[in-house]
């Protein structure tokens, strides 16, 4: 019974690691409790035995059983989400009042871990089916506890919550353009809803017209597949029109808003003393071949923003691009070729992040923070695109084009 006892601990105790580390933070304490709880009752049992061959040979059924449960775990807990049930759409009664759904698309990010949690098994499936490259199996709890991390260092994610004000502020300007009964619908790529059940809600509503409005600096994977989704509802066959909207690689108003911020941040310093980044998010190789335009719209719209900052007295030497993740060069490289420069302050840009984020509120400031930045040398985040009115008005434009 000792041997039976000492495997369902060990057993036990690994699974218990796995839901510590992937747990939201309200039931952190109790599977840390379950798990140490499980592996020192073990390690008593394990004493019980006064050889040591005894003890060696339990210390290794120990470690086996603790590895087991944890891979049992890790099956259970990190396995490919279920994919989610056909749309189908119910005739659209003619009684109801056509109208003009617009549908909002953009990124999307849980407000709290436990939606992240569920969003990032979601992208992580969807890499290992393109065969991106991601941390191995075994280790993506550990992944989780970064998030999760991430998640309490800030807060909590504020991003939906500005994309719903924006969209607010863009459904009242369209409707006082001409298009009094115009409806906005919100659909994110990595939260729910997706723009498949945003535009079949529409349609259940009685929308006549349907307008996909592409939040994205880029013609990339997320926008691909959002329009895809809607096309798949085939709107027409219920006599719905659907257009879809350019995404903002050409937006001189977003290279505008960027400057201005940074004519601002700047203050009375000399500009030609001031370095600044403008941080992309890049894509991985793989990815490369299949939306090869959107690494090419990422630099043009920075080396296009580049020129604007130039022409507004910033020495060009000192405006550097860098990329989040998957291509060079890195943000710590970036601002260690900025500070060599003789910079004396740090203004930070994240091009394509369209609201506070994650990303914009806890990752780059770290990666900035890990480049070695002297205390003398502030550093200045210009913040995401948020409720710009910059942006207001280049996405009302884009609308204008679908009427």
């Amino acid at each position: 019974m000792t041997w039976i006892g000492i495997a369902f601990l060990s057993l036990a105790a690994g699974f218990a690691s796995v839901r510590y580390l992937i747990a939201p933070p309200a039931d952190m304490t109790g599977y840390a409790a379950l798990g140490l709880l499980c592996f020192f009752l073990g390690i008593a049992l394990l004493l019980r035995h006064k050889k040591i061959s005894r003890r060696l040979a339990g210390l290794g059924l120990m470690l086996v059983c603790c590895v087991a449960g944890y891979l049992i775990a890790c099956a259970m807990y990190l396995k490919a989400p279920a994919h989610e049930k056909e749309l189908t759409l119910a005739p659209v009664r003619a009684s109801l009042p056509g109208h003009t759904a617009i549908i909002y698309f953009t990124h999307g990010e849980p407000r709290t871990y436990e939606g992240a949690f569920e969003a990032w098994k979601d992208a992580i499936h969807e890499m290992d089916e393109t065969g991106v490259p991601f941390v191995p199996w075994p280790f993506r709890p550990f992944f989780f506890k970064k998030v999760r991390g991430e998640y309490f260092e800030v807060g909590g994610s504020f991003h939906n919550l500005i994309h719903t004000r924006t969209m607010e502020r863009i459904e009242s300007a369209y409707r006082k353009n001409g298009d009094t009964n115009a409806r906005c619908y919100i659909a994110y790529s990595d939260d729910s809803p997706h723009t498949d059940a945003a535009a079949a809600r529409a349609i259940a509503e009685g929308a006549d017209r349907i307008i996909l409005l592409n939040v994205w600096l880029t013609d990339s994977d997320h926008s691909e597949t959002g329009r895809k989704l809607v096309e798949a509802l085939h709107p027409e066959k219920y006599g719905v029109k659907l257009c879809v909207t350019d995404t903002l690689k050409n937006s001189r108003r977003l290279m505008r808003m960027n400057v201005e911020r940074a004519i601002k941040a700047a203050g009375d310093m000399n500009r030609a003393d001031i370095g600044i980044l403008l941080v992309a998010h890049g894509q991985p190789a793989s990815w490369d071949a299949i939306f090869k335009k959107q690494p090419e719209q990422e630099n043009s719209f920075r080396q296009e923003t580049k020129k604007l900052l130039a022409a507004e007295g910033f020495k060009n030497a000192h405006i550097a691009l860098a990329y989040m993740e998957f291509k060079q060069p890195d943000i710590k490289t970036a601002v260690q070729g900025l500070l060599a420069g003789g910079i004396k302050k740090l203004l930070v840009s994240p091009v394509n992040i369209s609201a506070e984020s994650i990303h914009s509120e806890h990752e780059i400031p770290s990666m900035v923070d890990g480049a070695g930045v002297p205390a003398s040398i502030p550093v200045v985040h210009l913040g995401a695109w948020n409720d710009d009115q910059l942006l207001i008005d280049d996405l009302l434009e884009q609308l204008e084009a679908c009427r």
